[in-house]
């Protein structure tokens, strides 16, 4: 008997003993020809290269017809980006001149646009739809050998998404307002980038949620869009790409920029651009972010020029805001957020706004020598007081206040021919308007409101010269988010309250909440005379989602000549250096740890480089600091590519497959989460499949 239990005992332990070498060889975690035929294939996506064969087949196709201006060939969206958008092909027997004409509900929502050079083969571009409706659209031409001939086509749109903020319309009084429509830009990728017109109607919006957001989009000097791609690299919005574009959706150039993308960039006189941005080895390998300025060469797309605001002020200086995630010993340090950058063409120096430090500096780029400090006093004492002398000091008979977490710092035109001043025009946001937490406004009682501030730098002086929404009250307070923009045909400033967080209407400081959409966002856009009178006033809300925030509101031409571009002639081009994700050495478990589950929001390959963002969690959870590596691995080769920290479970990744050996990959997904609010706590790991795959030529 007690040879038989020997006997079982040992064939017992063979067994666990061979178990646990097949576990420990690997081969549980080699994909294998019955996986990875399993597995599904990682699509292949260029917005370059699929805009450049939409516009071949547009082409294909209508060479099948015979269009004419009282037979026109249409297709609505052509760039499948604006659902309001159409582009009209026709040939005419002689060179004429082509008006197109949207019909809206009265003169003030009506456009149009004149193509003035006298063609037989034209494309128009239909820009300014209403949503969900049969839209009057006219073509009028005018030639030297016909008389002026009118065309009314009727265009059907779908209706706005589900989830489109509620637009609210106040006051609207178009005979008061600057001309234009408003651009919508959001913050988050759960809002949508979209333009208003005078009366408050939705005339335009993109379908991709995951470009322009939390940066400044603008009109360039050739007419067209620039506003941040759609590739992330760090939550929530710092993108790698930028994308000169048009309102059809066409993108001209693609711009990689391996510092990355934030809340600012303006256009030079010699058409290059200057942004708020980071250092380049953010995240993983600089412990700071969003305090560095660039400049970008628009002829090559590359960085030349850095500003890093560590090497200018203090970052060791801590004012009470509600910025922060409450992440203890978090890897990159956010104490500046720059928000905004202007360049004073009178002298060359740059005006740069911290909302964390409530401070806007004006410093000399070559040297980083401060030229002045628009900051209130307090909290510059102790080990910083050798910043004092840069401090402004209030002047003036008229009420005057400290701006505080303020946004949209701008010069304003001369208006008092001194060359000792400068006028700037800001939204100041207000969050707390102390220094100290024991001394800040709580949310239901504070207010924001557009500035104008007088500065002279020879006296070292700053007086108040207008604002606009202390009057308002916690009505249009903003915690965060928002721009003020001056409005140069009527004097008029468009004002964004952008972020105004709300619990069952009352205020709140809950920035973070907002940002992860645990808290309501609500954005209010008012245009405000001179004198303080209201010409326009929205209120937006959330509609199937948490945020209905603005991050800025700009009035813009809806016609630009960007839209005057043939079909096939203008390919998008890339410019710029594309950043991957660092290869790493790492020890893999030879066993798949299957605590992860992930949802792929992009997964594609682009040009050589495979564009991953998503979200994970952890045995069913999610947490709030964690990081997952991608890796790639076949039978003979294995790569390991490290990802940042995210938060909330949100992971991004751009990887180079230049340097990897060709052939079929499965990819994984390993790494981890941190119980608590300490990054440098313990780690849970876990490892496992993604279910996809990718061929690397």
């Amino acid at each position: 008997m007690s040879k038989k239990i020997l006997f079982s005992a040992i064939i017992f332990i063979l067994i666990i003993a061979a178990g646990a070498a097949v576990v420990f060889s690997g081969v549980l975690v080699m994909p294998t020809a019955a996986k990875m035929a399993s597995y599904t294939d990682v699509e292949i996506f260029d917005i370059l290269a699929v805009q450049k064969q939409t516009e071949l087949d547009i082409l294909a196709d209508y060479q099948l017809g015979n269009y004419s201006l009282e037979n026109p060939y249409v297709i609505q969206d052509p760039y499948q980006a604006n659902p309001l958008s159409a582009l009209i092909l026709f040939e005419t027997e002689f060179p004429a001149i082509i008006t197109v004409e949207v019909v809206g509900k009265d003169s003030f929502s009506t456009f149009n646009f004149t193509y003035d050079e006298p063609l037989t083969h034209h494309e128009i571009a239909v820009l300014g739809m209403y949503a969900g409706t049969v839209n009057k659209v006219r073509l009028i031409s005018e030639s030297e050998s016909k008389p002026v001939q009118t065309v009314e086509i009727s265009i059907k749109t779908e209706a706005l998404p589900f989830d489109f903020p509620i637009i609210d319309v106040q006051v609207s009084k178009p005979s008061s307002m600057e001309p234009g429509v408003t651009l919508m830009t959001p913050c988050f990728e759960t809002n949508y980038t979209y333009l208003l017109d005078a009366n408050g109607d939705v005339r335009a919006y993109f379908i991709n949620k995951f470009f322009g957001h939390g940066t400044a989009m603008r009109i360039l000097q050739n007419g067209r869009l620039i506003a941040t791609g759609d590739v992330m690299k760090m939550i929530p919005y710092n993108m790698y790409t930028l994308w000169e574009m048009n309102l059809l959706g066409k993108v001209f150039v693609e711009y990689e920029i391996p510092n990355a993308i934030h809340h600012d960039i303006i256009e030079l006189e010699n058409g290059d651009f200057i942004a708020a941005s980071s250092n380049a080895d953010m995240p993983l390998n600089y412990d700071s972010r969003e305090d560095v300025i660039i400049n970008i060469n628009r002829q090559t797309g590359l960085v030349t020029k850095e500003y890093d605001l560590r090497k200018i002020l203090d970052e060791r200086r801590e004012p009470y805001n509600h910025v922060g995630t409450g992440i203890i010993n978090q890897p990159n340090l956010d104490w500046a957020h720059l928000n905004s950058v202007e360049l004073d063409p009178r002298d060359g120096n740059i005006i740069a706004s911290s909302p964390i430090q409530s401070t806007v500096i004006k410093f000399v780029p070559e040297t980083g020598e401060i030229r002045w400090l628009l900051s209130s006093p307090e909290g510059w004492d102790g080990e910083f007081a050798e910043y004092q002398k840069y401090l402004l000091t209030p002047v003036g008979n008229g009420e005057f206040e400290w701006a505080w977490g303020q946004h949209s710092v701008k010069l304003l035109p001369d208006t008092d021919n001194n060359s000792d001043t400068i006028d700037l025009l800001m939204l100041d946001n207000g969050q707390s308007r102390s220094y100290y937490k024991e001394t800040s406004i709580p949310p239901e009682d504070n207010y924001s409101r557009a500035v104008i501030f007088r500065i002279n730098e020879k006296l070292m002086t700053v007086e108040q010269l207008w604002q606009y929404g202390k009057e308002r009250g916690s009505e249009a307070y903003s915690t965060f988010l928002g721009n003020a923009d001056w409005l140069p045909e009527t004097s008029n400033v468009l004002v964004d309250f952008g972020g105004m967080l709300r619990n069952d209407g009352v205020p709140v400081d809950s920035i973070i909440d907002g940002v992860l959409g645990k808290q309501e966002v609500d954005s209010r856009i008012v245009e405000v005379q001179p004198n303080g009178d209201t010409v326009l006033d929205i209120f937006v809300t959330p509609n199937n989602s948490s945020s209905a925030e603005t991050y800025e509101a700009r009035r813009i031409a809806l016609y630009t000549d960007a839209v005057d571009n043939l079909l096939g002639e203008t390919p998008g081009k890339r410019l710029g250096e594309t950043q991957s994700a660092d290869l790493i050495e790492s020890k893999l478990p030879n066993f798949f740890i299957k605590r992860l589950n992930i949802n792929f929001h992009q997964l594609y390959k682009k040009n050589g480089y495979l564009i991953a963002k998503g979200n994970f969690t952890f045995g069913g959870k999610t947490y709030m600091i964690g990081r997952l590596n991608l890796v790639l691995k076949n039978k003979t080769h294995e790569y390991v590519f490290q990802g940042p920290a995210g938060i909330n479970g949100l992971f991004y990744s751009v990887i180079d497959l230049h340097d990897i050996e060709p052939g079929e990959y499965a990819i994984y997904a390993a790494g981890g989460v941190i119980s608590g609010m300490d990054a440098t706590g313990k780690i849970k790991p876990a490892y496992s499949p993604t279910g996809y795959k990718i061929q690397v030529k």
